[in-house]
């Protein structure tokens, strides 16, 4: 989740030359093997970038300033048409209960049978449901939390992201998480930010479930790309060899 890489204030060539050229005699001076990074999506980091780039998967953006159903296809259109006639669903923002999103969190994860690595610790959880950035979003049915969401809220940029999300399963059919995402979207148009990042699928397949999801709101997609570069060939590789990983294709292949 954590994003890196260079920010620059010019794209002028010779300067981007000259500080690439700086950080790298930094890297090699702190005995720096490798550096791998994921690019924010929202910016073009890579024209900043002299390592090895590569694009690893389409995500999602709703443009705020749009009307929503203007973005939304005409099954997200009818979703949200059947969930308010049905009038079963609140929303809440920043609820007394939110830490409740760890147990929602945990149980979906287990649901969904998701490798150990990516789960959050309780402590991580907790402490960042708290931080004056993030806000916490619940939907509710007869007083049970059905859907919850953390996002991540720049007003400075005016820029909001979908960092979390959890449901509950036995409440798939009222399609909580649709009417949740629909629900934040108004919200924050109406404090005039100007994107909902979504993120992506759960893998770079064009037919991943999660992003035809999230798909359903918007057609708006930005490439979210991976970058790495290796500043001392002959250690990094004396090291791969070592440990027998030079058949492993992960640039950070001792982690």
């Amino acid at each position: 989740y954590p994003y890196g890489g260079p920010i620059c204030s010019t794209n002028d060539k010779l300067f981007l030359e000259s500080a690439n050229q700086q950080f790298k005699n930094w890297a090699l001076n702190k005995n720096v093997l490798v550096e791998f990074y994921k690019f924010n999506p929202i910016l073009d980091q890579k024209k900043w970038y002299d390592g090895k780039v590569i694009n690893n998967r389409e995500t999602v953006i709703i443009d705020l300033k749009k009307n929503l159903m203007e973005n939304y296809e005409k099954r997200r259109f009818y979703d949200l048409k059947n969930i308010e006639k049905k009038n079963v669903l609140k929303i809440f923002k920043n609820p007394s209960d939110k830490e409740n999103f760890i147990n929602i969190y945990k149980d979906n994860m287990k649901k969904i049978k998701a490798d150990s690595f990516y789960f959050f610790s309780d402590k991580y959880l907790a402490n960042i449901i708290n931080f004056d950035f993030v806000d916490t979003w619940f939907a509710y049915m007869d007083n049970k939390v059905v859907s919850a969401a953390i996002v991540l809220n720049s007003q400075k940029s005016k820029i909001v992201e979908y960092f979390l999300g959890a449901r509950d399963f036995n409440y798939d059919k009222y399609k909580s998480t649709v009417y949740l995402l629909h629900k934040i979207s108004e919200y924050y148009k109406s404090k005039n930010y100007y994107k909902f990042y979504l993120g992506g699928g759960r893998s770079a397949s064009e037919d991943d479930t999660l992003l035809f999801f999230k798909k359903g709101f918007s057609d708006f997609t930005s490439d979210f790309y991976i970058a790495h570069k290796v500043y001392d060939d002959k250690t990094y590789f004396d090291l791969k060899k070592k440990t027998n990983s030079l058949d492993k294709p992960k640039i950070l292949f001792y982690r």
